[in-house]
């Protein structure tokens, strides 16, 4: 895998900045499973590559204005071969371009206004295929406009609105929906604060998870007029609190999730988004809490949020219509961050993680299918299918991590650079990710595919 970055920020007059900033990550995965005399070979490639510009002109000393336009790309391709033979190829794009305007007005005292428009041109494409034929071929286009203004009102001393409304305009099936959305402050004392926040956010794009494991089996699409788009309602409470150079925050919440998507497990074939996919409903709620040392040579934070997640998809084979775990339900995240300041230039930054292991769907067993007048001993798996139990029933075992940074900041050519030395996954454990079945084997051989052992890495930074 690589991953690289790039950001310029230039000052064209005094009143006027331009910023242009660039993203381009590729990972790769190739393996193969299976019994010596009959290999299967997988291969998977997904990456993103954004690009970002913003203009800010500066209208007067309490008026800003601003313009963006963004450009990004996410690919995602497999494929499963069997001795030569392709049994299955896939290859998914979204391309999304994207410009935005803004204008802020600061000229009240208690009252800071700003409104906004954001045009994107979506552009999907996914096709799937074997050495036979071709399964699903989707190449589309639409536009989604959007409007804002907010304000962030002081009322007095203790107490701060802010409250906003999105509306939303999507071509492919004309869909119009407006989200309100409102956040109030409480200032108890010089140290306290109380804080909450609720409201409604619409999604017009998906992504649609192929599998349970591999991100890169994931498909990202935006809705047409078959399928309504997925929104959620969220609240969140929550407080803060400083003394003595220590921040402590906690936090509340629950969402609402509707129309969430999944790929329909029936479908064979389809032209619409309604025949490959089916819509359920969702939600997710938990707590977060954080301590934060904010100064001195050593400071950090800690963190650890306890969270559920659960989506059902009613009257489809997908768990039988019940409520499930998706892949991406953690129930226990904990988080040190430290920083320390070795000397006049070097520095050292450490992070250790804790969370609960990944959800999969355990097999219950192993059942033979019999064809009439077929032997299943001349089948290299003697016909042998793995019975799965209800989906995501089991967990990995919890993962942990250690990741370490060094820096050492200097002057290259006179500009301020920095030599970046670090070391992902230090004690290389290795979090559980799939699980495979070979049942050719008797006992049923069952492998776990791990993800990434100790990895050291270099970087260099130059700002100008």
């Amino acid at each position: 895998f690589y991953d690289g970055n790039a950001k310029v920020n230039v000052d064209l007059t005094p009143r006027t900045t331009l910023s242009l900033a660039g993203y381009w990550g590729n990972d790769e995965l190739d393996f193969d499973f299976g019994p010596d005399d009959s290999r299967f070979t997988m291969g998977m490639n997904w990456g993103n590559r954004t690009f970002s510009s913003r203009l800010r002109h500066a209208l007067g000393s309490k008026l800003f204005v601003s313009f963006g336009a963004a450009l990004s790309r996410y690919r995602s391709k497999w494929f499963i071969e069997n001795d030569g033979v392709l049994l299955d190829k896939a290859r998914g794009r979204l391309y999304d371009f994207s410009y935005k305007s803004d204008i802020e007005m600061l000229g009240s005292k208690d009252h800071k206004l700003k409104a906004g428009i954001w045009v994107s041109d979506y552009w999907s494409m996914f096709k799937e295929e074997n050495q036979d034929m071709v399964w699903v071929d989707v190449d589309k286009k639409t536009y989604n406009l959007s409007a804002y203004v907010q304000d962030q009102w002081r009322v007095n001393s203790r107490i701060e609105l802010q409250p906003g409304i999105r509306a939303y305009y999507h071509v492919r099936g004309e869909y119009f929906t407006v989200d309100p959305r409102l956040a109030v402050m409480y200032q108890q004392t010089t140290k306290l604060r109380f804080k909450a926040a609720g409201g409604r956010y619409s999604q017009f794009i998906n992504v649609m998870s192929l599998g349970d494991a591999f991100s890169s089996f994931d498909v990202w699409f935006p809705i047409d007029e078959t399928i309504d788009p997925a929104y959620s309602d969220q609240a969140v409470l929550g407080l803060e609190y400083d003394a003595d150079g220590l921040e402590f925050t906690a936090e509340g919440y629950y969402t609402d999730m509707h129309n969430v998507v999944s790929m329909n497990p029936e479908v064979d074939e389809g032209e619409t988004a309604a025949d490959a996919f089916v819509q359920g409903d969702g939600d997710a709620y938990g707590a977060e809490v954080m301590l934060r040392k904010k100064s001195g040579r050593l400071n950090g934070w800690v963190g650890y949020s306890l969270s559920w997640t659960h989506r059902t998809f009613e009257e489809t084979l997908i768990n039988e219509g019940n409520k499930f775990f998706p892949k991406w339900d953690r129930r226990h995240d904990f988080i040190i961050v430290a920083n320390y300041q070795m000397s006049k230039n070097w520095d050292m930054s450490s992070s250790w993680r804790y969370n609960t292991g990944q959800g999969y769907t355990q097999a219950l067993g192993v059942f033979t299918v019999r064809h009439p007048g077929w032997d299943p001993s001349f089948a290299d798996d003697y016909d042998r299918v793995v019975q799965p139990g209800s989906k995501n029933n089991y967990r990995f075992p919890a993962d942990h991590r250690l990741d370490l940074t060094f820096s050492y900041s200097h002057t290259c050519f006179s500009k301020p650079a920095k030599l970046i030395i670090s070391v992902f996954n230090a004690y290389s454990r290795r979090p559980y990710y799939m699980r495979l079945f070979d049942t050719s084997e008797n006992p049923v051989e069952v492998t776990d595919a791990k993800l990434l052992p100790i990895l050291p890495l270099l970087a260099y930074e130059v700002r100008f």
